[in-house]
């Protein structure tokens, strides 16, 4: 076992080394990923360990989720085992024509998550959407993941049928008070447009804003016509005398792309909110955010900070939020002193640290 012609010190001339490379590489698979694959990626590694001469391990992280490590001697059989990984660990894209971006916009809605969940439990399996590009995908064994994408194409379009047999009496391009109109004009249960409307059966959802319409698309284009003929006649001049209102209450000009808040259905420019959001994000004093309406104050509600800022700034937002909560508590709560730590702590016992500076 010679090195630049020398023999190594306890080697004999006649002994040789053997070396070999050994390619390494390693995946992350998310907790919730990780409890409905836990079994079907044992068997995979231990396949792989079998049949291709690899080794790995299989670690958690300290986010919680887990870490897989492969090594083998070829790299091809390290490219082969990491996309059976991540097949494993991605999920089954599901690519059903049924599902349009129309369809698919339910989903990140609270009724859209309501149902994933729902069917992630009766299934045992995992959904993973992605909201910017609309895109599903399934994790678990085959047979499961055949099973709850049915059931989720099956419910998606069942519910996409009956959203389009909804009229909406909230929106920024109506007036505020149109489901009050509409109460004055029709009666609570609507029976003044079921009337009009042979054979129509219509349910009022004061907390949304919604009419339900039970029978065909016909009838809800009959009820929607209607109902939006009612909202043009009272917003007309001399109609009657609380017109509509123009002005944005933040910047008191004319509503200029307007937005209408989920909680109190004040209309406002949508760059005065956005404005009003953003400052929030440097100003802790501006917590809660409230509507800026005259006699309003009810709170802007977390549908409207999720439909009028980027996920990025919604982050921020919270954090500002957090920083506020925190700020404000009179010395009961601080954050954690080690850096990069986003932890907040209770201060226990009768002293609390002095904010003064000397």
């Amino acid at each position: 076992m010679e090195l630049d012609e020398e023999v190594l010190p306890g080697c004999l001339s006649w002994q040789k080394i053997k070396c070999e490379q050994k390619f390494q590489s390693s995946r992350i698979c998310p907790a919730s990923v990780y409890n409905i694959v836990k079994r079907q990626l044992n068997v995979k590694l231990a396949s792989f360990e079998r049949q291709r001469g690899g080794t790995w391990h299989l670690e958690p992280t300290h986010g919680g989720a887990y870490r897989v490590k492969i090594s083998a001697y070829a790299t091809k059989t390290i490219s082969e085992m990491r996309r059976s990984l991540e097949e494993l660990i991605r999920g089954r894209p599901i690519n059903h024509p049924g599902l349009s971006p129309r369809v698919l916009q339910h989903l990140p809605s609270r009724d859209g998550v309501i149902l994933m969940r729902k069917i992630q439990h009766e299934t045992e399996t995992y959904i993973i959407l992605d909201r910017h590009s609309l895109t599903v995908r399934i994790c678990g064994s085959e047979e499961k993941i055949a099973t709850a994408e049915q059931e989720l194409v099956r419910s998606l379009l069942a519910y996409h049928k009956r959203q389009q047999l909804e009229i909406r009496l909230r929106g920024p391009h109506l007036r505020p008070d149109l489901m009050k109109e509409v109460v004055n004009q029709f009666g609570p249960e609507l029976q003044g447009i079921k009337e009009k409307v042979y054979g129509v059966d219509l349910k009022l959802n004061t907390r949304y804003h919604v009419i339900q319409v039970h029978g065909s698309v016909e009838m809800r284009q009959e009820v929607e016509k209607i109902v939006y003929e009612l909202a043009q006649e009272v917003s007309e001049p001399g109609g009657k005398p609380d017109d509509i209102e123009v002005e944005c209450p933040i910047c008191l000009c004319k509503v200029d792309d307007g937005y209408s808040l989920e909680g109190c259905s004040h209309l406002f420019c949508k760059a005065c909110l956005l404005e009003q959001l953003e400052v929030s994000m440097i100003n802790f004093d501006a917590f809660p955010i409230l509507c800026s309406h005259t006699d309003c104050g009810a709170p802007i509600v977390l549908a409207d900070m999720r439909a009028l800022l980027s996920q990025e700034k919604l982050d921020e937002l919270f954090r500002a939020s957090l920083s506020s909560f925190v700020t404000t508590s009179d010395g009961n709560l601080w954050f954690c002193s080690t850096p990069d730590c986003p932890s907040v702590y209770r201060v226990a016992g009768p002293h609390k640290p002095n904010l003064r500076s000397e």
